[in-house]
């Protein structure tokens, strides 16, 4: 791949300029996480770092549980794409990690408490 490197001279000023991110951005991002924990079918756990070491498989993954344990199963996100990982045990073993996180997670007032002081502090 071959790019051509303009001058800063010869890009508009608007674009010099654009900032990326930045702190409003960052607050917004945060207020918004604060809006959509309120929702009925969100949950966010924030785990303290004063909690300790959070073991696990260091990656994202989602637990689905129903009515029927055998029918529930777990996506786990890695560097190649999704996975499932199959049989009881390994989704048994996730979900026990769901399990510890809620209960050491901070309460939803306590996390969006946390989340408003670290937008505040932007």
């Amino acid at each position: 791949m071959t790019a051509r490197i303009r001058q800063p001279s010869q890009v508009p000023r608007c674009q010099r300029c654009a900032e990326f991110g930045g702190r409003e951005c960052a607050r917004a991002q945060l207020e918004l996480v604060i809006t959509m924990s309120q929702r009925p079918a969100v949950r966010l756990l924030v785990v303290p770092f004063t909690a300790g070491t959070c073991h696990g498989s260091g990656q994202t993954f989602t637990c689905l549980e129903g009515p029927v344990p055998r029918l529930g199963t777990v996506q786990a996100d890695s560097t190649h794409g999704p996975e499932f990982p199959g049989g009881e045990a390994q989704s048994a073993k996730y979900c026990t990690h769901v399990d510890w996180m809620e209960r050491i997670a901070l309460s939803p007032r306590a996390f969006r408490d946390f989340i408003r002081n670290a937008a505040n502090s932007l």
